[in-house]
């Protein structure tokens, strides 16, 4: 299948639906779907987002799946698409080379398990600080809300390579996964005392990646 810019197929309410899909990476169903569109900020009734969202069925864009007689779901397989609009771009963000997440993840284990802690932290505090962000961009300019609530769906659902090598290790570890929950019970207590000097010490702790 070659590649389909959905701005030449599609009119907005199409677009919103079809936004919220992709970045979902994953099944919605009806009532679901309509209740994240409109807290995203595209607001449209029900009926209207209805007919859209069976636009885009016929469209081929999105895929209806049917299990049972009240199951039915609905996702968008977004990889067999070129979205070009600039906005959309910048969200999806693409993923760091394999070379290089192999050798931050042999980094990351050769560390004491405080300083992989340190790590997510900060990976953390970044995220948080993004939301932050965000929220009064869209404070400030409401119009571009939407746009805004995407951003934040791509940077609450991304998890970084090395928050997947804890995440492993605390699996095929029970020992390991305690002592990372004793650090993470430290570092909260100590960034209630003093959150600047905390969040200075995450910074010099993973200088390395």
């Amino acid at each position: 299948m070659g590649t389909l810019d959905l701005t030449q197929e599609t009119d907005e309410y199409c677009l919103n639906i079809a936004r919220v899909l992709l970045l979902s990476f994953g099944l919605l169903r009806f009532n679901e779907l309509f209740r994240k569109v409109n807290e995203m900020g595209a607001k449209m009734s029900k009926p209207t987002f209805s007919e859209h969202l069976n636009h885009l069925v016929e469209k081929g864009l999105v895929i209806r799946k049917v299990e049972g007689k009240q199951q039915v779901s609905y996702f968008f397989d977004w990889k067999k698409f070129m979205i070009k609009e600039e906005d959309l771009k910048e969200l999806v963000k693409e993923e760091e080379p394999e070379e290089v997440m192999l050798v931050n993840k042999k980094r990351f284990n050769s560390l004491p398990i405080d300083e992989q802690v340190k790590a997510i932290l900060l990976s953390l505090f970044e995220k948080s600080i993004r939301e932050l962000q965000l929220d009064v961009l869209s404070a400030i300019n409401p119009d571009h809300q939407f746009f805004h609530n995407l951003d934040k769906m791509t940077n609450r659902q991304s998890i970084d390579s090395l928050w997947e090598a804890l995440l492993e290790n605390c699996s095929k570890d029970k020992d390991y996964a305690n002592q990372v929950l004793e650090k993470i019970a430290l570092s909260k207590d100590k960034l209630r005392k003093s959150p600047s000097e905390t969040y200075e010490e995450l910074k010099k702790a993973t200088l390395i990646f």
